[in-house]
């Protein structure tokens, strides 16, 4: 009997362990969230603050929103939002989420007329200064923590350094699509 004990017990212990090595074969599944929706409505919202701030200004330009899909195999985060800003434009260029990365801006011209812009989207976030510096393209960039978007209290930021941690391209591009279509039904529940 105390052999069988032992054996369950030992038995027990090597399912734990395989178990914990499989979660570390599939990144970020313990603090996934693209599903998260209350931070899919956050990067909406900081849509919605660029497109109104450039209707405004009377800006020509056309958003990201309509001009790019989301892109996930570029700078997925480990969970929240990182906010690019190209410093010799003043201007929004991108977001970095779980997700990967979201176009702010999609065709303009010229750049200059973007500081209102910019002006009006850092009134109405919270964020924390991440790096200041050029990319890999010498592109001069201040990336910025978001912490919330009109009061809204987003999870902090963490990058997503290794690219081979990055989540399925197709359950991300899935994930996003589903809730684009709940938000589409929100909207148009909420406008009629």
């Amino acid at each position: 009997m105390k052999k069988i004990i032992i054996l369950l017990f030992l038995l027990a212990i090597a399912i734990n362990y395989q178990t914990f090595l499989n979660g570390m074969d599939q990144p970020n599944n313990a603090s996934d969230e693209i599903g998260d929706y209350k931070l899919f409505k956050a990067i909406q919202k900081i849509q919605d603050i660029i497109e109104e701030s450039i209707e405004k200004n009377r800006i020509d330009a056309i958003s990201g929103r309509e001009a790019w899909e989301i892109n996930p195999v570029v700078r997925q985060t480990k969970k929240g939002l990182l906010l690019n800003i190209i410093v010799k434009d003043s201007m929004p260029t991108n977001l970095s989420t779980p997700w990967g990365v979201v176009s702010l801006i999609g065709i303009f011209y010229p750049h200059t007329l973007f500081k209102p812009v910019t002006e009006e989207l850092l009134r109405r976030l919270k964020i924390e200064l991440l790096k200041d510096g050029a990319n890999e393209w010498g592109v001069h960039l201040q990336t910025y923590k978001v912490l919330a978007v009109d009061d809204v209290e987003l999870p902090v930021p963490q990058e997503q350094k290794h690219v081979e941690k990055y989540r399925e391209s197709e359950k991300v591009k899935s994930a996003w699509k589903q809730l684009e279509e709940r938000y589409k039904r929100e909207k148009l529940s909420s406008h009629s």
